[in-house]
């Protein structure tokens, strides 16, 4: 009975050891306050937790009857000094460090405008009613810019999306026809990838666009065969 309850208690408190060197050398690999508090914090709790298994360890040692329990107590002592210290080690030695924190960024929007000019469309009548400008906040990119109705073609109300990209990558843009209720389907949208003139520190841009082809806007709905099947213009746009 001895040796299995030796064996458990020694090996539990090797655990917690190895717990809080593992935290001790992650809190190393890390800068500023944060290090030294982590590692004050491990090293306080290792300290701690083998003074007082050696205390009551030499405490139960005095008497007969509570010596063997004395003996585990010395031994799980040292099995959190030495786990610990294993794990500090180990730590650096495989490489490991704290990941870096994660941060999702942060998005405000505000006003702006699009304007739309089709060519060889007739029917398009332009006009703009404002535009939505979301942006990064830490780093002032404009992220995208929304307007539900930039004209009208065919006597329905077109709408423009613009996410700006790196030069290289050119920018996305939509053009879409406005749904008019949720049984409104079989409407066409253009959608494509071209280069964009950014001016004013990327809060406005123009794109020249050509042939844009068409796709359905939902799935196993196509457009009617009266919509044009690509669209050529001009498409410039401001946000505030």
């Amino acid at each position: 009975m001895f040796a299995i309850a030796a064996t458990i208690v020694t090996l539990l408190f090797l655990g917690v050891g190895i717990a809080l060197g593992y935290f001790f050398g992650i809190a190393r690999t890390s800068d500023g306050l944060g290090a030294a508090l982590g590692t004050a914090v491990a090293v306080v709790w290792v300290a701690a937790i083998a003074a007082l298994l050696a205390v009551v360890g030499g405490i139960a040692l005095a008497r007969e009857k509570t010596r063997p329990a004395g003996k585990i107590s010395l031994m799980a002592a040292a099995a959190v000094v030495v786990g610990a210290i294993s794990a500090a080690i180990a730590v650096p030695v495989l490489g490991l460090r704290q990941a870096p924190p994660v941060f999702a960024p942060i998005y405000t929007t505000t006003n702006g405008t699009v304007s739309l000019t089709l060519a060889n469309e007739p029917e398009f009548v332009p006009r703009s009613d404002g535009a939505t400008c979301s942006w990064v906040i830490d780093g002032g990119a404009i992220d995208g810019i929304g307007a539900p109705d930039v004209g009208t073609l065919r006597g329905r109300m077109v709408s423009a999306g613009i996410r700006p990209g790196v030069e290289a990558e050119g920018s996305l843009i939509v053009l879409g026809i406005q749904a008019a209720n949720v049984n409104d389907v079989g409407l066409p949208t253009w959608t494509g990838t071209v280069l964009m003139t950014s001016t004013d520190g990327g809060h406005a841009g123009l794109v020249d666009f050509a042939d844009l082809p068409i796709e359905p806007q939902k799935p196993g709905y196509p457009p009617d065969a009266s919509w044009p099947r690509t669209l050529t213009g001009t498409l410039t746009w401001t946000c505030d």
